[in-house]
């Protein structure tokens, strides 16, 4: 058979930059799954390869697993950026994605922040304190160490021992600067170009995260607010991904199973609907955590930053609805999707083996407890604000 479309564009990494997917390894087997949602008429193109159609399809599975994904015609791409009309353009492909300029728009970090102070109240301190560098301010370094220094002279000492810098166009932790607010030469050594180049800067208060959270959303082009479910992120400790997890029951759905969902959903319509007043539609994710302030408690951030785009959770979240089975009514079952290196005799070195991916249902003889702890500054076990079910219990609302 051959596919009919839609015609996914797999440009991971495209905010970064360039327009086209980068060689990550941990992403190798991720076109695949995120096409077998799409169902059999779907076909991948290759960004890497001049958008020529990837041999391993049509894919096997019927019908798109999300009702709303059965209506795209066209070209779509993984985040809609102006290289991805290109390439719609170029095979006469109607482009089936949000307008880049609307995703540029709400992708970018500053908006999520200004939404979050202006609504959230109050705000949390992170939120509160951190601060967007416009691209100009990135004109040399000096200037850039400068302005840095000066934003966090202004807070509390106890938030501004330690530092997080961001590009506000970026994915997973690259391109961060982690460390002393006051260390001049750390800052002097940062290259300004690079944030620049990324749309300037966010400088944060590094935060003791206990846990991290994420809400996926599917945003109609009537503006509509769908959410797919709640899951906790697996990260490391600079943000890069490594899984999500969470409890799937058919009453509630897809949740990630701790006290904070009902403040993070809600937060994340929220914000889902300002997106969308920005002319912004399609899937997206909000990215949420739990931390601690020094003397202050533990805090919920819900409101990090909007990936305006497909995710590797909402991935996770449609390999649920194809494949978890029917779910217990009352108990439900706790999930685990990873990224994992195999084991492959012979290799050369753990690079060489590349990064797969793994979906496990009733996950207890796993480390599921060790897994959550992932890229947290806490020891595990450390954090009763939020609480994972045990095996017989079903989340709290």
């Amino acid at each position: 058979m051959t596919p009919s479309g839609p015609f996914l564009y797999p440009n991971f990494g495209a905010e970064e930059g360039g327009g086209a997917a980068r060689p990550y390894r941990s992403l190798r087997n991720l076109p695949a799954l995120w096409g077998a949602l799409f169902g059999d008429a779907a076909a991948l193109l290759d960004p890497r390869e001049g958008a020529r159609p990837w041999e391993t399809l049509p894919f096997e599975g019927g019908e798109a697993v999300f009702p709303e994904w059965r209506a795209l015609e066209g070209l779509v791409p993984w985040y809609s950026d102006a290289a991805a009309g290109g390439i719609a353009a170029e095979r006469a492909l109607p482009l089936a994605g949000p307008a880049p300029e609307a995703v540029a728009a709400v992708h970018d970090k500053a908006f999520a922040l200004a939404f979050a102070r202006e609504h959230l109240d109050p705000p949390d301190p992170v939120t509160r304190h951190a601060a967007v560098l416009a691209p100009e301010t990135a004109a040399d370094r000096a200037r850039f160490a400068a302005e840095i220094q000066r934003v966090v002279a202004s807070w509390p000492d106890a938030l501004a021992k330690e530092i997080v810098v961001k590009p506000r166009f970026g994915t997973s932790g690259r391109g961060w600067f982690r460390g002393g607010g006051q260390d001049a030469a750390a800052l002097r050594a940062l290259d300004p170009a690079r944030f620049a180049a990324r749309g300037g800067a966010i400088v944060e208060p590094w935060a003791l995260r206990r846990a991290d959270l994420s809400t996926q959303l599917w945003i109609s082009r009537g503006g509509e607010i769908a959410v797919i479910g709640t899951t906790r992120q697996l990260l490391s400790r600079g943000g890069t991904y490594r899984g999500n997890a969470g409890w799937i029951t058919s009453a509630r759905g897809i949740q990630s199973g701790t006290v904070h969902d009902r403040a993070i959903r809600e937060a994340a319509v929220a914000l889902g609907r300002a997106a969308a007043a920005r002319g912004f539609w399609g899937a997206c994710g909000i990215d949420s955590f739990v931390y601690e302030v020094p003397g202050d408690g533990v805090r919920l951030r819900p409101i990090v930053e909007i990936n305006a785009r497909f995710t590797t959770g909402l991935v996770a979240l449609g390999l649920l609805r194809r494949w978890a089975g029917p779910i217990p009514t009352r108990r439900g079952r706790r999930w685990l999707f990873l990224l994992v290196r195999p084991e492959r005799e012979g290799a050369g070195s753990a690079r060489d083996a590349g990064w797969e991916h793994r979906l496990t249902l009733d996950p207890y003889g796993e480390g599921i407890e060790s897994l959550l702890q992932l890229g947290h500054d806490r020891r595990p076990g450390s954090d009763p604000a939020v609480p994972m079910p045990p095996a017989s219990e079903p989340p709290t609302r």
